[in-house]
């Protein structure tokens, strides 16, 4: 992140960093972090200007995770609220902005990161560019599917469901979901095993 800053700011040298260097570019969590200190932020990424060290298990807690994607969406110019724009996201682009370790404490994961981090904002996890390997064959995610695409189609009975079509299901985001489940005839199977 240190060396995005200085790339943005159009600074050469590290001792050239200031406070609202990081304030203005979304790095508040980071200032406060390292004491509002420019020079132990620097020190902490081996003055190389990469991605500072954090303590030992740093990341395990959520107020931590929560400051740096708070700071990464701002950096992100994502406004309040606007959390429908984190499916756009790519992974590599935590990594980018010095996340690399909270990414790996998730099993690579944006979609429990952001489940983890923001659990009042109702995650679908099928719109991620890639949805949890985890997450393929989870029942519960598999109902929720269901329950989405029946809300957005406003489907009643299971008859309608016969008349769902590929497209439909691919617009919805749902297409690749259902396909590696044998298609929506095995999803809703899948789904009533689980209640009965």
């Amino acid at each position: 992140m240190v060396d995005w800053i200085k790339e943005k700011e159009r600074i050469e040298q590290d001792s050239e960093l200031q406070k609202y260097h990081f304030s203005k570019n979304g790095a508040s969590g980071l200032l406060r972090q390292f004491y509002e200190s420019p020079r132990l932020i620097v020190q902490a990424a081996g003055g190389h200007g990469g991605a500072p060290r954090k303590p030992r298990l740093f990341w395990h807690s959520i107020e931590n995770q929560r400051a740096f994607m708070d700071d990464l969406a701002h950096s992100l110019n994502f406004h309040e609220g606007e959390r429908e724009r984190w499916y756009e996201v790519q992974p590599s682009l935590v990594v980018q902005h010095g996340g690399r370790t909270l990414l790996n404490h998730h099993k690579g994961s944006l979609y429990s990161i952001l489940l983890t981090v923001y659990p009042e904002f109702d995650w679908l996890p099928w719109k991620f560019h890639q949805l949890p390997k985890f997450s393929w064959k989870n029942p519960e995610l598999l109902e929720k599917a269901l329950r989405f695409v029946a809300d957005k189609l406003h489907l009643q009975t299971v008859e309608e469901w016969h008349r769902v079509t590929s497209t439909q299901l691919n617009g919805l985001g749902v297409a690749t979901l259902f396909s590696k489940n044998g298609g929506v005839d095995a999803v809703i199977k899948i789904v009533n095993s689980r209640k009965t």
